[in-house]
């Protein structure tokens, strides 16, 4: 009986692509943003290298100390962390061809108005094990609606090298 649920198990996580399982935690690739050194990147793949490509996704991203400017009038600047993640998987970026993009907007209870915009875009390439993913995310927040300001991140650009 253990031997048939294994293989029903084994089953499920190939038709799901053969990258999602329990077993197995995603990735933590980390390093520095490639304009503002002070920002710092944490982005989470979970995924697998196939034929020289990366197969995945990408179901977290943190960047940390990242400028940001209010755009209202005499709004605060300054420096803050942004986190995206997509809890169940169903919105993460997948990484397809060689590509990733995503882009989730979280509207007001009501549906009228977009209370955030995470934008995150990039290539992955491979090379045996090792990932290296370039790219750019952008965060945009606001409490009454971007449609009337808020406060944004410029994209900030990474290279994060890792192996999964």
């Amino acid at each position: 009986m253990r031997r048939l649920i294994a293989i029903a198990a084994a089953l499920v996580a190939l038709a799901a692509g053969g990258y999602a399982s329990a077993a197995n935690e995603p990735a933590v690739l980390s390093g520095t943003g490639t304009g503002d050194k002070a920002i710092d990147f944490e982005i989470y793949v979970d995924g697998r290298v196939k034929k020289g490509a990366v197969v995945g996704e990408i179901p977290l991203v943190r960047m940390l100390n990242a400028k940001f400017r209010c755009e209202f009038q005499g709004g605060p600047s300054g420096r803050n962390d942004y986190v995206w993640g997509s809890v169940p998987n169903d919105d993460a970026a997948r990484i397809k061809n060689g590509k990733f993009k995503m882009v989730q907007e979280n509207e007001s209870s009501d549906g009228r108005f977009v209370l955030s915009r995470y934008t995150l875009k990039g290539k992955a390439k491979a090379k045996g094990k090792t990932v290296t993913l370039t790219g750019t995310f952008e965060a945009e927040l606001s409490e009454g609606g971007l449609e009337f300001g808020g406060c944004v991140t410029e994209p900030e650009g990474f290279k994060l090298k890792g192996k999964i």
